[in-house]
């Protein structure tokens, strides 16, 4: 047999994800045969480690070191010392994080916003991507999570519900989803994959040696939800579309949106801001962290595919008169909300276009 598919693909060229070794693979294509045109297995991707550990067995299935410590002055916000799976450095733009305690999933409730003192939202973590941000005190580039109930060991744990085990991770594109590949070309990029999701679950809950299988007829398949709503277990059905769509888009990385605008009076410089729905705010939010997203680059950090808006950034030329481009890096699939601001030189917004929306294939 010859490989036909990625194993654990990056995004936009990032391989600073949860690794290859964090988790566990089982393929499936139990339709009958000739029946699925092109022909595909499902794989649910584990975020559990491929040595296994146990179901619900002390502590469930260990991964790296998870060291908390609880911030002064608070009674339930814990330093960590490091993400729990030896991921690749810092990759938040490109990656995002994951936090979860066992059956509780936790919210990213990172921002630019200083002073705080008391205990973040329960159920939260906290990247400070500045001073001060999260709570006083804290280094640029500290980790926080927000724990009610929290049973502290020395590492995190998946596989299991029943103890609330802290695990703050930076996530690889597949980490803990059901996917479905096709086996009729060689594909080691992912481009001929898509996502399932968590099978109504959040990574680190699925089961040790649990499996999705599609049914004879190649329509459906079935997939355990193991304690929804922490009550039950089930089995779900997912409605399988006959083909993947073939298309020239390349879904591993963000998906260029490109804007034409022209320059105007008494402004030097152009950007674009964006966001999505699910972040909240003004809708230019691209990630959890509370702050606009710009098409500007930062200064300090010249590899990143965008800006936040409090970041020193490069400024893009546009002189008035000029017809000027501005790609957006876009989040595939996705509905993008965006604005174009005309700059001064001193980045004081000269003219700012009405919010306006488009569908990123």
């Amino acid at each position: 047999m010859q490989p036909s598919t990625s194993s654990w693909p990056a995004f936009a060229g990032s391989n600073n994800g949860a690794s290859n070794s964090l988790a566990q693979s089982y393929n499936s294509g139990t339709y009958a045969p000739n029946t699925a045109t092109p022909p595909f297995f499902v794989d649910y991707r584990h975020f559990n480690p491929a040595g296994g550990g146990g179901i619900e067995s002390n502590g469930g299935a260990a991964f790296g070191s998870m060291s908390l410590t609880l911030v002064t002055g608070t009674s339930q916000t814990y330093r960590v010392a490091g993400d729990c799976c030896a991921a690749g450095p810092s990759d938040y733009k490109r990656l995002g994080l994951v936090g979860f305690a066992g059956r509780y999933l936790a919210s990213d409730v990172s921002g630019p916003a200083t002073g705080n003192t008391g205990d973040l939202p329960s159920w939260s973590y906290c990247r400070a991507f500045n001073t001060n941000e999260c709570v006083q005190g804290s280094p640029a580039g500290s980790l926080y999570m927000s724990l009610p109930v929290a049973d502290l060991g020395s590492q995190c744990a998946s596989s299991q519900f029943t103890q609330a085990i802290p695990c703050l991770f930076q996530p690889a594109p597949w980490s803990g989803q059901s996917i479905q590949f096709r086996i009729d070309l060689g594909d080691f990029s992912g481009l001929a994959t898509r996502k399932f999701g968590y099978v109504h679950g959040h990574p680190g809950t699925a089961y040790e040696y649990s499996n999705c299988r599609p049914t004879a007829d190649a329509q459906f398949m079935f997939c355990p939800g193991y304690w929804l709503d922490g009550v039950r277990s089930e089995w779900l059905a997912y409605r399988i579309p006959p083909a993947l769509p073939a298309d020239n888009v390349n879904r591993t990385s963000f998906v260029p949106v490109t804007l034409a605008y022209q320059g105007v009076p008494f402004a030097s410089n152009i950007r674009a801001r964006f966001g999505y729905l699910e972040n909240g705010g003004d809708l230019l939010r691209c990630t959890a962290y509370a702050q606009d997203c710009s098409t500007e680059i930062p200064s300090g950090s010249t590899n990143d595919p965008y800006s936040f808006t409090n970041e020193a950034v490069t400024r893009q030329g546009c002189a008035n008169g000029a017809m000027c481009t501005v790609t957006i890096p876009s989040l595939p699939n996705r509905v993008l909300y965006y604005v174009v601001d005309r700059l001064d030189g001193s980045g004081n917004a000269v003219a700012t276009t009405p919010l306006a929306a488009v569908a990123v294939p």
